[in-house]
C-alpha cells in the first residue's frame, strides 16, 4: 500500500490484525529515482492493534508492506486506516 507525501507532511497509520499475526514494515521512497529506499520501521511480525507515524523529509512515497508469506496457508483479516496532513 502506498501514500504519496509532500515534504513535511505527516502520515499516520493504524491497523488491527483480527487473529494471529502478519508481517509488517514501512519504508519511504524519494521522488529522486537515484535515492535509496529509506526504512521507516524494521520488518517484524505484528498482532492485534498497531499504529505509527512518519514525517516526510522530502516529496516521495510512503510504502506500507503487509506480508503473510511465513503462513500463507492461514488467511488473515486486517482493518486499517492511513491519513496524511501537513505537519
Amino acid at each position: 500500500m502506498t501514500l504519496p507525501l509532500k515534504a513535511s507532511e505527516r502520515a499516520e497509520w493504524q491497523f488491527n490484525v483480527q487473529a494471529h499475526d502478519v508481517g509488517f514494515s514501512a519504508s519511504f521512497a524519494s521522488e529522486d529515482p537515484e535515492s535509496p529506499l529509506f526504512p521507516v520501521t524494521a520488518p517484524d511480525r505484528r498482532e492485534g492493534k498497531n499504529h505509527g507515524h512518519f514525517i516526510a523529509p522530502r516529496d516521495g512515497m510512503l510504502c506500507l508492506h503487509f506480508d503473510n508469506k511465513f503462513s500463507w496457508t492461514r488467511s488473515k483479516q486486517i482493518d486499517y486506516s492511513i491519513t496524511a496532513a501537513s505537519a
